[in-house]
């Protein structure tokens, strides 16, 4: 079976692609339309052109909402930042005053 029918038949609903048309991409299975949601998230941060994925995650900052019409997807615009990441747990290695300073929090000099 190829990987849309598997996607399919496992009854996916929300197919989330995270690379956009960056290599390796995959943009030619969602054209198989395997679920019946499709979302762009993180991957390429513009529109994928292509009608057959519904939404785009992002936030007001990267992708302001009067962007929305040079999209074709519906934005999902998401409070705060779009882009999760662990920060905090990648940066136990760093002293605190080291992450203030490159922070620019300099309350830690008060």
């Amino acid at each position: 079976a190829t990987v849309a029918q598997q996607v399919n038949s496992l009854g996916v609903h929300i197919l989330i692609t995270l690379n956009g048309w960056t290599a390796g991409n995959q943009v030619d299975l969602l054209a198989l339309r395997p679920a019946p949601l499709q979302v762009e998230y993180m991957g390429s941060h513009d529109t994928l052109g292509a009608s057959f994925v519904d939404s785009f995650v992002s936030d007001r900052i990267a992708t302001p909402p009067e962007m929305g019409e040079f999209f074709t997807e519906s934005l999902l615009l998401v409070p705060n930042s779009f882009f999760i990441n662990e920060y905090r747990e990648s940066r136990k290695h760093v002293a605190p005053l080291a992450d203030a300073l490159h922070l620019g929090d300099y309350s830690a000099f008060a």
